[in-house]
């Protein structure tokens, strides 16, 4: 597997907000603070959790972006026979032709399980346009991911490494992040529920209503299954 920059934070994306977690040592992970995208100061305050996160970093930020899992759709599909990447080969032929779309607009990942794959995917203009959102705000994304719910795919869902990754100084290079989130217990919504026992949402709640900010699911469902 190809070397990746292992985060020291997480980025959560919520429809009208973004939180941030940090890697506050062996594998706790503590909520830091979270951002309305409805807030008309979202700008200072992005400003203000960033330069929060560079001290507690003592260092350069290196960010794992969990893609929600509205954007993630998780199903299963044949896979015997051959080696890993001729699985994987046959896996990506039978997920583009469900989704009627090039194998290169989805990304992958997947778990054997006999004859049969459990299988996550997410089109791959939405981890750009995660991965963009991100670096805007200054946050080095390295890395994609999702935390499906206990039982939907055994482990936390990797989507590899961000192609603008910026190597910080004092972060190692491992060649597998590993699960951090264990699904069983930690799933997306029960890690939400964390960040928002802690930090008042009230100001983002009450624009619930209105538009949803960064991509819509691309991927048709049905067509999936």
């Amino acid at each position: 597997m190809t070397s990746a920059i292992e985060p020291n934070f997480a980025m959560l994306f919520e429809t009208s907000a973004f939180y941030l977690v940090h890697l506050a040592g062996g594998s706790i992970w503590v909520a830091i603070g979270h951002v309305s995208l409805e807030d008309p100061h979202e700008n200072l305050n992005t400003r203000l959790l960033l330069r929060r996160a560079t001290r507690l970093a003592a260092g350069p930020v290196a960010t794992k972006l969990i893609i929600p899992n509205s954007e993630i759709h998780y199903t299963t599909c044949p896979a015997s026979g051959g080696s890993d990447e001729r699985k994987l080969a046959k896996i990506r032929v039978t997920i583009s032709q469900r989704a009627k779309l090039p194998a290169d607009a989805l990304a992958i990942d997947w778990i054997a399980e006999g004859k049969v794959a459990r299988v996550a995917v997410v089109h791959s203009d939405t981890l750009k346009e995660a991965e963009i959102f991100a670096r805007q705000r200054g946050f080095n994304p390295v890395s994609f991911a999702a935390i499906p719910e206990a039982g939907q795919f055994g482990r936390e869902a990797n989507f590899g490494p961000a192609p603008t990754a910026t190597p910080p100084g004092n972060v190692a290079r491992v060649s597998d992040p590993g699960a951090i989130f264990d699904p069983s217990s930690k799933g997306i919504a029960s890690y939400l529920k964390v960040c928002l026992l802690q930090y008042d949402r009230a100001a983002s709640a009450k624009n619930s209503g209105q538009r949803r900010h960064g991509p819509g699911p691309r991927i048709n469902q049905n067509e999936l299954e």
